[in-house]
């Protein structure tokens, strides 16, 4: 699966004219690679994306889980899945919402102790 960036970069090499194989070269992805997407409209792509990459969907509902989080700081991962179902009809499995909040969560303390430090060598 090509990422959104190198899809984009598809779509723009090939508006440029170039053929296939110097897509693939360009973007150092194999020529069956740069075929099967070559013809698929952004639509489709995205569509097919988010479906594999269920944890990257989840980042257009982060507002929503912070939300949550910050409500009830004892909320489930069980009961995040069922307000994502509730309010957005979308299903993720229970592993996939308690990864993304353990991601949400190591970035949260990161962005803090890299704010501390800062407050502690700019005073």
């Amino acid at each position: 699966m090509l990422s959104i960036e190198k899809y984009n970069n598809l779509r723009i090499l090939k508006c440029r004219g170039y053929n296939k194989t110097e897509i693939a070269r360009e973007l150092r992805v194999s020529r069956g690679t740069v075929g099967k997407f070559y013809a698929m409209p952004e639509g489709e792509f995205l569509k097919n994306f988010y479906e594999k990459n269920r944890f990257q969907a989840l980042r257009v509902h982060i507002k929503d889980i912070e939300k949550w989080i910050k409500r009830n700081k004892k909320i489930t991962v069980l009961q995040i899945r069922k307000r994502l179902f509730d309010k957005f009809n979308e299903t993720y499995s229970e592993r996939t919402v308690s990864r993304f909040i353990e991601a949400m969560k190591y970035s949260y303390v990161y962005r803090r102790l890299w704010e501390d430090e800062e407050q502690y060598t700019l005073s």
